[in-house]
């Protein structure tokens, strides 16, 4: 993240650095408090045996007497920068990333790349898990995933192969993206993905925590409640067409970044810069 959203907040490591860390000290640690551990900015989810108006009483209890305002800070959406980044270090795997720049989590969409993600490496009947690893035996781990925030996001393929496979699978990924960009999704395909997004909805909120989070992470990111039958309702409207429309946004020269972590020799370095 810090190369390809480089100079943004989102690129800069969550832990900070040894410089940064070095320079803690209790008056910042205070001013960080008072900024921003204030009453509009604190959101209270729950979820299990309890009322509304119980938690209301338990929220006025313990947090009735906090005061103050949010600092308000200049909040700008992040701009991918191409980036190509090899870090040799003497490690057993080779570990790939590939990431292009994906969408919001309040982008309509979103759903359909949740359907692009879960098709393309969402699991193990996905498309990189079946050629690279069940077909090859290139890769113990390969799959994809995204990551949304409020006003930006990524997709990211990632892979861990031996060194000596690293061409050959780099190889398959980009074989495997052009075959989405240029033959697209089944029908079939669709209908099964979406079956396995909305089975795996309702399997997420059978537990108390996960429904408590799902609520607060809604709160946070979108600023509204959405319920699962509209979110199934909008998984069922994607079409084949919005597919197509979003994979060709994917992977482009201009939004898309490649890093390799692991011991990596000169000669596979030039052939992965091929891509």
């Amino acid at each position: 993240l810090n190369k390809v959203w480089a100079n943004h907040d989102l690129g800069r490591n969550i832990l900070g650095n040894l410089s940064s860390i070095e320079k803690f000290d209790k008056k910042l640690i205070d001013q960080y408090y008072q900024d921003f551990y204030t009453p509009d900015n604190i959101v209270i989810a729950a979820a299990g045996n309890l009322t509304h108006e119980r938690i209301m009483e338990l929220s006025e209890r313990y947090f009735g007497k906090m005061t103050g305002r949010k600092k308000q800070a200049k909040l700008l959406a992040p701009k991918l920068i191409p980036a190509y980044t090899i870090q040799p270090k003497a490690i057993e795997q080779v570990h790939l990333c590939l990431g292009t720049a994906s969408v919001s989590h309040s982008s309509p969409d979103i759903y359909p790349l949740h359907i692009v993600n879960n098709i393309l490496g969402g699991g193990i009947s996905s498309r990189l898990f079946q050629s690279i690893r069940e077909e090859k035996g290139l890769a113990y781990s390969v799959y994809s995933y995204q990551t949304n925030y409020s006003d930006a996001g990524l997709f990211t393929i990632y892979a861990g192969t031996r060194p000596g496979n690293t061409v050959e699978v780099m190889e398959l990924i980009w074989e495997n993206i052009k075959n989405l960009k240029t033959n697209g999704i089944t029908a079939k395909e669709l209908r099964k993905t979406k079956e396995q997004l909305k089975g795996g909805l309702l399997l997420g909120l059978e537990s108390s925590s996960s429904r408590m989070s799902r609520l607060g992470k809604m709160e946070i990111t979108i600023g509204k409640y959405v319920t699962l039958d509209e979110v199934v309702a909008k998984i069922d409207k994607v079409s084949l067409e919005d597919l197509h429309r979003i994979t060709q946004q994917l992977f482009n020269a201009e939004a898309t970044g490649f890093t390799a972590l692991g011991p990596v020799s000169e000669e596979v370095s030039n052939e992965i810069k091929r891509f």
